[in-house]
């Protein structure tokens, strides 16, 4: 036991020394805080001088660069100044070139003018000649300013030009040749009024002139021209002088060919004669169908006629008057009466009967007018098609360098569009027209029936015994109806 206490004796004292030592190393010192200090407070003063001479660098360099900033604009400008000045420079050389070049060129072109007197001389002729064939005179030979004189040569040619330009101020005459109206070449007397117009006579021609083309002169169909040519031949003065004025006689003038129904529907081709085939049948029907409407209204003022002296005589007339009006007025009105002493349906029965049989007579041509009418604007625009076609055909074989290829498509196109509308809208007008008037004589046929039934039953009772109708007819109205 005792051994066991001096065990743990000594284990305390052990594990105290233990701690103490522990102590001893962890606690420091009071040389060792004053040194910690000390260390301290060096390293503090250290960092501030470094900070307190860092700020001093960034101050200098701030300070280098606001002065470099300085210098640096201050080239700048001067920079710029210099490259105004220089752009200014440059501008200057550059006007002085152009003025240079352009007194260079002034000089070239005037040694490039400086011909000979042959050259000049020969390009005054040439464009001389140019004028005078426009005034429709004859071209200036050579030979006739073969002198080597360039002075007469020039003197010769303003006298030429000279007397060119008397013979235009007035009529003058000269003996020529001209076309005729076919094409021959016939030789007679031209008179000209100036440069802007000719006459034409010979022993067999006379008339105004229009230019052929190369100078040359052809008649042109007018009545009026050739009394005035014949007039002037013979030195007449006219109060009024028809004339076809024209600029040159290089140039030939085409005259438009007078416009007539055949060369209308052959400008328009295939379709244009079908069309004014629909047109022509569709005015036929037209009259067809007027012409029986108005047979039907004239037949119609003698039933009317007949009804009112119904109304207001007594004794009607006989129903073998109304039969000879004829006309389906007097025909659906007939069966009415026939049938008034059966009942009311058999009565309706021969009205609808003879109505429906009457109906086709006012509605005949009716339906096919109209569609004559929506047929042409449809072939109107199937010839526009195919002219159209044909336009493009031409252009992808020949291009589009002459308009005249092209026209014939194109006045294809238009015309059976203009045919097309002008059969169309006619008969569309005066179909629904006509369609109106044999509504309004269905109208009247239906009114006169409606009237007699009506007047019959207002006169004669109906009795209805056991589900059953009958009718009593009073003596009078029998009478009537059996006359």
């Amino acid at each position: 036991m005792r051994d066991y206490l001096w065990l743990a004796v000594l284990v305390i004292i052990g594990m105290s020394q233990l701690a103490y030592a522990d102590e001893a190393k962890t606690a420091p010192t009071n040389e060792q805080k004053n040194n910690a200090a000390e260390s301290e407070e060096i390293l503090l003063n250290a960092y501030k001088r470094e900070f307190a001479f860092l700020e001093a660098e960034r101050n200098a360099l701030r300070t280098q660069l606001s002065e470099l900033d300085t210098r640096m604009a201050g080239k700048v400008s001067a920079a710029r100044g210099t490259v105004v000045r220089l752009q200014q420079v440059v501008a200057e050389r550059d006007l002085e070139i152009s003025g240079l070049q352009k007194d260079l060129d002034e000089i070239e072109n005037a040694q490039s003018n400086q011909e000979s007197p042959d050259t000049l001389f020969s390009n005054l002729r040439s464009r001389a000649s140019g004028a005078l064939v426009q005034l429709g005179r004859d071209k200036i030979a050579a030979e006739q300013f073969a002198n080597k004189n360039a002075s007469s040569n020039i003197a010769a040619l303003l006298d030429i030009t000279g007397r060119a330009l008397a013979d235009g101020q007035g009529l003058h005459r000269v003996e020529g040749r001209f076309f005729d109206h076919d094409g021959v070449l016939v030789n007679g007397t031209l008179l000209k009024v100036g440069y802007v117009a000719s006459y034409g006579e010979s022993a067999t021609h006379a008339g105004m002139l229009r230019p052929a083309g190369d100078g040359r002169l052809q008649l042109v169909k007018d009545a009026n021209g050739v009394q005035a040519a014949k007039a002037l031949a013979t030195g007449a003065v006219l109060p009024t002088l028809p004339i076809f004025l024209y600029e040159n006689l290089e140039k030939a003038v085409e005259l438009p060919e007078p416009k007539t129904v055949e060369s209308i529907l052959k400008a328009g081709g295939v379709i244009a004669y079908i069309i004014a085939a629909l047109g022509v049948l569709a005015i036929l029907l037209l009259i067809i169908r007027g012409a029986t409407l108005t047979y039907y209204a004239i037949l119609a003022r003698r039933v009317r006629g007949w009804v009112q002296r119904q109304r207001t005589a007594d004794t009607g007339s006989s129903i073998a008057e109304l039969e000879s009006a004829r006309g389906p007025h007097a025909r659906v009105l007939t069966d009415v009466i026939k049938a008034l002493p059966l009942p009311r349906q058999a009565q309706m029965d021969a009205f609808n009967q003879s109505f429906l049989t009457e109906s086709p007579r006012l509605d005949r041509f009716g339906a096919l007018i109209l569609v004559l009418a929506a047929i042409a604007p449809l072939m109107g625009l199937l010839g526009t098609v195919t002219g159209m076609i044909a336009t493009f055909d031409t252009i992808t074989q020949f291009g589009t360098g002459n308009p005249k290829l092209l026209s014939g498509g194109i006045s294809e196109a238009l015309i059976t569009t203009e045919l097309g509308l002008i059969v169309a809208i006619p008969a569309v007008l005066f179909g629904n027209l006509l369609k109106g008037w044999a509504e309004d004589m269905k109208d009247n046929i239906e009114g006169f029936c409606l009237d007699a039934m009506n007047r019959q039953y207002a006169e004669s009772p109906q009795l209805v015994v056991d589900g059953a109708s009958s009718t009593k007819t009073s003596p009078a109205r029998g009478k009537q109806i059996a006359s």
